[in-house]
């Protein structure tokens, strides 16, 4: 009797493995412009905003510039997440950022850049588009990864600059961490909606700094 409970628990583990699997098998799909953020600066300025994803793994190569973070099914076999379209991580947040900024009265203007320009150039590009201010945000590391629990880790600079170039005020978030309550039976779907709501409040957190605030008011 006892073998056979033993041997009922061993396939109904098996199961819920290979359901958790295949959970983690499919396409995950975010919009990252969609982001909740709360920035509660506001201004009638204009502002030109750049995102440079400077991550090694993406500069080297080795990960697409639309890759967000990793996910790992009941067996540990990793899965890449992208943005649900395809485009750079970072345009995304370009995006996201203008709209946060946009319905807080500024007049934003994304300015769209790769991973092998430098700050300097990047810089050159938002100078280019004759705003009141300039915003940098940097991405020295920004990813999650998820098997029954989901990890998060983060490097992340805003800079900001008048428009001639002259450094305003700097803010810089860097954590890693465990996300409390993540229900990992939701499937990578739910780890993708969730990093973008742990991203969104990391800008969120990186626009309300005070010396940010005042630079851009």
């Amino acid at each position: 009797m006892m073998k056979g409970s033993l041997g009922m628990k061993k396939i109904v583990v098996s199961i819920s493995l290979i359901l958790f699997g295949l959970g983690f098998a499919g396409c995950a799909s975010f919009n990252f412009t969609k982001m909740p953020t709360d920035i509660t600066v506001s201004s009638n300025r204009s502002v030109a905003v750049a995102v440079h994803d400077q991550r090694e793994y993406v500069m080297s190569g080795e990960s697409k510039a639309s890759y967000v973070g990793m996910a790992r099914n009941g067996f540990g076999m990793p899965f890449s997440e992208h943005t649900g379209s395809g485009r750079p991580f970072a345009d995304e947040i370009t995006d996201a950022i203008c709209t946060a900024l946009d319905s807080k009265g500024f007049k934003s203007v994304p300015v769209y850049v790769n991973c092998t320009m430098s700050e300097n150039d990047v810089l050159t590009s938002l100078k280019s588009k004759n705003t009141d201010r300039l915003i940098y945000v940097k991405i020295n590391e920004m990813q999650f990864d998820v098997l029954m629990r989901m990890g998060l880790q983060y490097n992340v600079e805003l800079t900001v600059y008048d428009g001639s170039g002259t450094k305003l005020a700097q803010a810089l978030d860097v954590k890693e961490y465990n996300v409390s309550g993540y229900n990992s039976m939701k499937g990578r779907n739910s780890a993708v909606e969730q990093s973008a709501i742990e991203y969104g409040q990391l800008i969120t957190r990186l626009f309300n700094d005070e010396s940010i605030k005042r630079a851009l008011k």
